[in-house]
């Protein structure tokens, strides 16, 4: 008689135990192979942004781009072209495309560098937002947090931010940090901000990324992000290099 070999009913409830064991083993180091993927994108993306930013400097005199600083809709010369797009040139509600009228653009000329790959444009906070266009946002202490080019005496509007090199310690001042709106019914109206009003975004869990004034990027703990809010300025985050208090009197006496 031949004997047929195959596998009992008890092997089989064995060997599916096994392999559910394994692979409850293995999701959570795919998560974290997936998560870590994401962070070194976001990343990268933000170190081109850098890299764009500095040829940007090169290109014109050592100025910062201007940092699309409030959401008034002026003429193009009054209010030039940013990094982010070009006021008077802005689609309604935004759209990705409108990053292409910015100054940035032309270094790059790829929009998804401009968006971490776990944020899409339908997570804008409104439907106006300027969120639909970017994950990042730059530090308003570009600008004086609205004075060069919006509310000083003699407005320079040709040059509407300060120097590269007006910057002490370009390594260790934020320029640019992945955001996300937080102030409730509100979205990005523009492509800066206080560091207090669109803070560290919760995409990556307990972290994100900020760029430097030099072009080098770090990844931040929210609550290291939070504790700097609270030491007096200049710190890291308000660093505005005209100012005594790095323009954390801005927004009232502690800058919140």
């Amino acid at each position: 008689m031949t004997r047929r070999n195959a596998f009992s009913l008890v092997e089989l409830l064995v060997v599916l135990g096994v392999i559910a064991v394994v692979i409850a083993l293995l999701l959570p180091v795919l998560g974290r192979a997936r998560a870590e993927a994401n962070r070194v994108a976001c990343m990268s993306n933000l170190r081109q942004l850098l890299l764009a930013q500095l040829h940007y400097v090169n290109d014109s005199r050592g100025y910062l781009t201007y940092p699309n600083w409030g959401n008034d809709r002026r003429t193009d010369d009054v209010w030039p072209s940013g990094w982010l797009y070009t006021q008077g040139k802005v689609s309604e509600p935004p759209s990705p495309d409108d990053i292409k009228t910015g100054v940035l653009y032309p270094y790059l000329n790829d929009t998804r560098v401009f968006r971490c790959p776990l944020h899409h444009p339908d997570d804008a906070a409104t439907e106006k937002g300027t969120d639909r266009l970017t994950s990042y946002i730059m530090n308003g202490a570009v600008c004086g947090y609205g004075v060069v080019g919006h509310k000083a005496a003699e407005p320079v509007l040709w040059m509407p931010s300060w120097k590269i090199t007006d910057w002490r310690r370009p390594s260790e001042q934020v320029l640019w940090w992945e955001a996300e709106e937080t102030s409730p019914g509100a979205g990005w109206n523009d492509g800066s901000s206080y560091p207090w009003e669109n803070v560290l975004s919760r995409r990556h869990g307990r972290g994100a990324c900020v760029g430097y004034f030099d072009g080098s990027v770090a990844w931040m703990d929210r609550l290291d992000y939070v504790a700097e809010l609270q030491r007096p300025g200049p710190n890291r985050l308000y660093c505005d290099p005209h100012r005594a208090d790095g323009g954390k009197s801005a927004r009232g006496p502690n800058g919140q």
